[in-house]
């Protein structure tokens, strides 16, 4: 999503460049959520959920280097309307990476709270599995994870689009096979997800290899396209 969210086609959409009004690095995002530090960093069961590599040596740390929260306004030079675009890094659908001291065990659980001690979203694009097939989980756990992840968020998402797994290369660990079969899994529990959830199947549009970059990521012009097929929609409701 660190990709998808840094080629959003923001001047496009709007006629002009957002303003960045706050960033995290990759050890610092409780702080840029304002909330505290748990006391003690409690290690994943790798049967459940991440992190798997840099974080998981490295307590309160993402694993994915460069996947920094970004806060940025834009004033739309069509409508003089503001709008707000904010990127948030959950690596996995369940992982320990950011307890906080208000009794957070889980990332998921600490976006919870800051989406409570903020302001209310109109829409929220939210993904996982790139990350979640490295572990040593089914497809059954990982729908699970992501059922308790969208009961924590759908209180403060008006609109809640899920992206299903994007295509790989066919490279382990991410394989087509497991990817398809983490997707499908998911649809299978669409009718738990609640009204204001929408699955978006991706696989067509990431699967030609000349759009990747490498195993799981892809072009610039996807992550564009991509962008404005999910949110022109929204400003122009």
């Amino acid at each position: 999503m660190a990709h998808f969210n840094g080629h959003l086609p923001l001047k496009a959409m709007h006629g002009q460049l957002p303003i960045v009004v706050k960033r995290s690095s990759r050890c610092d995002l409780l702080e840029y959520y304002g909330l505290a530090r748990a006391t003690e960093w409690i290690a994943p069961d790798d049967r459940l959920e991440g992190p798997v590599a840099y974080g998981l040596h490295n307590s309160f740390c993402t694993d994915c280097r460069g996947c920094n929260a970004t806060l940025r306004t834009v004033i739309d030079a069509a409508t003089n309307d503001t709008w707000t675009y904010e990127y948030l890094p959950v690596e996995f659908a369940r992982d320990r990476e950011f307890p906080t001291a208000a009794g957070a065990t889980t990332s998921q659980e600490a976006v919870g709270q800051y989406l409570a001690a903020t302001y209310p979203r109109d829409l929220c694009v939210l993904s996982a599995a790139i990350h979640d097939v490295i572990l040593n989980i089914t497809a059954v756990r990982f729908a699970d994870n992501v059922l308790d992840y969208l009961d924590i968020v759908r209180p403060f998402c008006s609109k809640i689009i899920w992206l299903l797994p994007s295509a790989s290369l066919d490279r382990p660990p991410q394989t087509h096979q497991r990817l398809l079969e983490f997707g499908r899994e998911l649809e299978t529990r669409c009718g738990r997800m609640g009204s204001n959830v929408l699955l978006f199947n991706i696989w067509d549009m990431s699967l030609p290899p000349e759009l990747h970059v490498d195993n799981v990521h892809h072009a610039p012009l996807h992550y564009e396209v991509l962008g404005k097929l999910l949110l022109q929609p929204h400003l122009f409701a």
